[in-house]
């Protein structure tokens, strides 16, 4: 059997600084599902950040309801997530998405 694991640096979903700042979460959604991996390892996943949320708000999709990992976890993945930083307005951390419970 083989075990396909990938990891993905997704820089906290959002591209570019200042008013070029764009969100990219949910093309990286589209990303992970067609990477079909057993695990996938996420790095700079924000749980909340409320002046990312309040700036995208008003945008089509917006930001997510939900943490970043949770949201880009594939239909029936199990999601594990630790911060290991805080900030002015959020957090960020890791994520592991797996395949297997």
């Amino acid at each position: 059997a083989v075990l396909r694991v990938a990891t993905y640096n997704i820089h906290k979903g959002v591209r570019g600084l200042g008013p070029a700042k764009r969100l990219e979460i949910h093309n990286l959604q589209m990303g992970v599902a067609a990477l079909d991996a057993d695990l996938v390892c996420l790095q700079e996943v924000r749980h909340f950040h409320h002046r990312d949320a309040a700036q995208f708000d008003h945008t089509w999709f917006g930001w997510p309801d939900q943490g970043q990992a949770e949201f880009l976890a594939p239909s029936g993945y199990a999601v594990a997530y630790r911060t290991n930083a805080v900030t002015k307005h959020g957090e960020h951390g890791n994520a592991l998405l797996s395949r297997f419970p």
